[in-house]
Parts: structure tokens; C-alpha cells; sequence
């Protein structure tokens, strides 16, 4: 695996630079390559080069508690202001608002593990999703998401639009997802165990 950029001029005339992690693979007897993580803008990249360059440089996860409303939350995965969570964690346990609002007032960083594609019927996910997401994006907290299954930014969250039974939808602005790897493609180098 390597990294590339890619420079992509906006509907405003803006350039901007893209960096993705690109995996070179055979397939019937050609090369190919893939892009295995897009890291989003270099420029926002740059900001937290050091941050992400501690967490990979293996600093011990010693945990951390939050009181959130009289209950203490214990976040074992976490260091240096970074949170390692899986998407049980925070999404099918009933965490709300004011959960997300202290993980963002406590973490610089959250590491977002093993999204699946979700289904229609798993809304109540879904909306916790939504409201995570908005809560860091809205406290500058960085969000960085693997996936299980192998899709994009707007793949992984286009199953989190809920509304066939006429209740209003819920959506995730992918935009707001600074990185979004695919834990498959990326194995587990991606990060530490």
C-alpha cells in the first residue's frame, strides 16, 4: 500500500488536493490498483499529522472515564485524547446527545470501528449515528470511520436513510467523516490491536 494524491477541481473553480491510501493487486494477470482509504483533504491532513503519528507510534491505551448525567462511561480504547470505539459502542447502546457531547468535549479524535451497512430496520442506530456524527463534526472533533464492508463514504451511509414508512429521514452528511477505511482492504495494519 502507498499513498497518492489526487487534485480535484470543485464546482467553484477550487483546487483541491486529495490524499488515499492506493493497494496495487493482480488480477488475470494485470496489475491493478484500488484505493483502500480515502484520508480526505491534505491540507486538513496536515493538522493532525502529529496527533495520528503518536497513536500509530503505538503510545499504551490506558482508557479513560467520562461522567456524562451522573453515569461514569469507561472508554478503555483510549489515549492522547483519541478514542478507539467499535460501532456497538456508540451506536446500538442507547448513548444521546449529551454522551456524544462529552466524548467530543473530552477526544480531539474518534476512531470509528467496524461500521456495517446498516438496514433499514436498524433506525434507532442509525439516527445515534446521525447525531454522533453532528456532534463531532459541530465540536471540530475528528471522525475517522472503518467500514466492514467494503464501500465508500456515500456506500456506507446511503443505508441510513430511513423513511419508507413515512417517518422523516435520517441522514449522514458523509462529508462530515474526515477518513473512511475499509478494515477489510486495510487489514489490521490499519491500526494497533
Amino acid at each position: 500500500m502507498y499513498p497518492r494524491t489526487v487534485k480535484v477541481r470543485s464546482s467553484n473553480g477550487t483546487v483541491n488536493e486529495y490524499v488515499r491510501v492506493v493497494e496495487a493487486y493482480r488480477e488475470g494477470g494485470k496489475v491493478k490498483q484500488r484505493v483502500v482509504a480515502d484520508l480526505g483533504r491534505k491540507d486538513l491532513l496536515i493538522e493532525i499529522l502529529p496527533k495520528l503519528r503518536k497513536l500509530l507510534g503505538g503510545d499504551a491505551e490506558i482508557g479513560a472515564t467520562i461522567e456524562v448525567l451522573g453515569r461514569a462511561q469507561h472508554w478503555p480504547r483510549a489515549t492522547s485524547g483519541m478514542l478507539r470505539a467499535h460501532f456497538a459502542s456508540l451506536c446500538v447502546q442507547a448513548l444521546g446527545p449529551a454522551d456524544y457531547i462529552a466524548i467530543a468535549g473530552r477526544f480531539h479524535t474518534i476512531f470509528l470501528e467496524a461500521l456495517p451497512r446498516l438496514a433499514p430496520e436498524q433506525r434507532n442506530e442509525a439516527r445515534r449515528l446521525a447525531i454522533l456524527v453532528d456532534t463531532l463534526y459541530e465540536a471540530r472533533a475528528r471522525l475517522v470511520v472503518f467500514t466492514v464492508s467494503g464501500a465508500s463514504k456515500q456506500q456506507a451511509f446511503a443505508g441510513v436513510v430511513a423513511g419508507d414508512d413515512g417517518l422523516p429521514a435520517t441522514r449522514v452528511d458523509a462529508e462530515r467523516i474526515m477518513w473512511l477505511v475499509d478494515r477489510d482492504a486495510a487489514g489490521d495494519t490499519a491500526l494497533p490491536a
